[in-house]
Parts: C-alpha cells; sequence; structure tokens
C-alpha cells in the first residue's frame, strides 16, 4: 500500500548509513570552519562580556557580573553618540549608495557613447584596490 514503510534489511541499513557518512564528510570542513571562525569566538565574546575581565589573569582573575557591562555601556554618553552616529550612517548612506549604484548600473547596461570606456573606467578602481592589496601581501 501507498503509505506504508517497509523493513529495511541490513544491508540496506549498511548501504544507507554509509551514503550518510559520505555525506557528512563533505560538510565537514565547512562546519569545522564555522565552528572554528564564528561559533566559537562569537560565544567566547559573549562569555568575556558577561564578565568583569582580567586580561592578565585570564578567567581565573575574573569575575561575573551579567549584564551590568551592557547596562553600564548604554549609560556612556560617549556610546549613546557613537550609536546614534552609526544608525544614522545606516539610515542615510545605505541607501543612497544603493540608489546610486543602481542608477549608475542602469546607465552601463544602455547603449551610450563609450559604453565599454565607462565600465573599464568603474572597473578599475575595483581592480586597483585589489592588486594593490596583492602587491602589499607579496
Amino acid at each position: 500500500m501507498k503509505g506504508e514503510r517497509r523493513e529495511l534489511t541490513p544491508q540496506m541499513k549498511k548501504r544507507r548509513r554509509k551514503k550518510n557518512i559520505i555525506g557528512f564528510t563533505f560538510i565537514l570542513p565547512s562546519l569545522i570552519g564555522f565552528i572554528l571562525f564564528m561559533a566559537y569566538p562569537l560565544i567566547y565574546s559573549l562569555v568575556i562580556s558577561m564578565m568583569d575581565y582580567n586580561m592578565f589573569k585570564g578567567f581565573s582573575g575574573s569575575t561575573f557580573c551579567g549584564l551590568q557591562n551592557y547596562i553600564d555601556a548604554f549609560h556612556n554618553e560617549y556610546f549613546q553618540v557613537g550609536l546614534k552616529n552609526n544608525i544614522l550612517l545606516m539610515l542615510v548612506a545605505v541607501p543612497i549608495l544603493l540608489i546610486l549604484s543602481i542608477i549608475i548600473a542602469t546607465l552601463l547596461n544602455q547603449k551610450i557613447f563609450a559604453r565599454g570606456a565607462l565600465r573599464a573606467a568603474s572597473f578599475l578602481c575595483f581592480s586597483g584596490k585589489v592588486s594593490n592589496a596583492f602587491c602589499k601581501a607579496i
């Protein structure tokens, strides 16, 4: 009947387990990278942010203070000014840059005089930064 599950034989279970292991080995490098470079630093920074952390003594010389660090930060005048400036920058600069880049991309897609030269000129800014960074790395 449709919808009924048949019993798996030991050979079918072994084949399914082998396929699962192969699949896990494909995602293992990404999983290790995620844990090493994303999850561990995030958790570690959250733990440190809730402590009165002593950099010279490490965790042994630190005491847990909970959310007090966040409360102190939000009551700090300089933090409030910085947060306000960042929010203002995000609300003003990002939409303006997005709109301008869409307009420029649309213009460079039209049949206009020296379209190829304008495309190359707009790409030169990017390629110059990349080659500069590459040369500094060498």
